[in-house]
């Protein structure tokens, strides 16, 4: 990751060999992208840096909250992607998204509002990164790897629950990650440090998807012939238990585990009530069906008077 809040420009590969001299109009960009020139952290209370995160994140959750409660699936004529399935089209729809915010940190005029709000620093934070951060990356190999696992995990959490509950599943679990890190990077005053990327919310989309696809065994994405001899439950313990073992390594992974473990938690919560949901639902029909049988009951033994 870069370095907090005097980031200026994408990370830069290590196996570049030399230095190209940088044209007047990047290092003009590069400046503009400070979003401030001391190299020290400014004085703020634990407060000041977290409440506006958290509240904003609050705001953001219940708005999905709404989402999940009025949204109603378009019919095929007004989709945009007709003939693609709902599943495949929104899980493209977040990866060119992704795709496009990669691509344009490569551009300089970018940079500072990239920098203010498409990642989460906790030495300077801006509340609205706590969102803008999960669909930011700026290392390739970042990139391709998350995006592998929503295209892998996404579609079968979208077959599950439908658009609406996936979609807050995902953001849910980034928004949650996020501001679990930044909490404990305040905590830990860990401010020369920033993050981003999707991995909050992807493990949100894992958590929920290993919950509530309770299988003995699991088929390896893009090769559905190979299965894996693992329960879901079990791989679901393998991926927390490697990411508390992560947080033993005092960040030299290179991975923002408070986050990964912030998203799983959020993802299996959100099973959790989907689950209870389900069956209140059954518990209600079932009601109303015996019910309905004790009125027919009634009035049958009423005719036959």
């Amino acid at each position: 990751m870069s370095n907090a809040w005097i980031v200026a420009c994408p990370i830069k590969a290590k196996t570049e060999l030399r230095k190209k001299e940088k044209s007047e109009w990047v290092k003009y960009y590069e400046e503009q992208a400070m979003i401030r020139k001391e190299k020290e952290a400014p004085k703020m209370s634990a407060a000041a840096r977290i409440l506006p995160t958290a509240l904003v994140s609050a705001l953001i959750l219940a708005g999905l909250y709404i989402f999940t409660e009025t949204y109603t699936p378009p019919v095929a004529a007004a989709r945009l992607w007709p003939d693609t399935p709902p599943a495949l089209a929104t899980c493209f729809a977040l990866l060119n998204i992704n795709l496009l915010i990669f691509l344009a940190w490569r551009f300089p005029p970018f940079y500072r509002p990239f920098n203010k709000y498409l990642l989460q620093t906790p030495g300077y934070p801006t509340a609205l990164s706590v969102l803008g951060n999960v669909f930011s990356h700026q290392d390739p190999k970042h990139l391709f790897m998350n995006m592998l696992i929503l295209m892998g995990a996404g579609p079968q959490l979208h077959e599950l629950v439908g658009r609406a509950d996936f979609l807050a599943i995902y953001l849910a679990g980034g928004i949650l990650g996020s501001l679990g890190s930044l909490v404990v990077s305040v905590a830990r005053r860990n401010f020369a440090t920033s993050t981003l990327g999707a991995s909050g919310a992807l493990a949100a989309t894992i958590g929920a998807l290993l919950l509530l696809r309770d299988a003995d065994a699991f088929t390896v994405p893009f090769f559905p012939e190979y299965r894996v001899p693992v329960s879901s439950h079990g791989l679901l313990a393998a991926c927390l238990a490697y990411e508390l073992w992560g947080l033993t390594r005092a960040g030299r992974t290179g991975m923002d585990h408070v986050a990964h473990l912030g998203g799983y938690l959020t993802g299996m919560a959100a099973a959790g009530l989907l689950k209870w949901r389900l069956a209140e639902r059954t518990r209600v029909a079932e009601e109303k069906k015996k019910e309905m049988g004790f009125l027919q009951r009634t009035f049958s033994a009423g005719k036959d008077k």
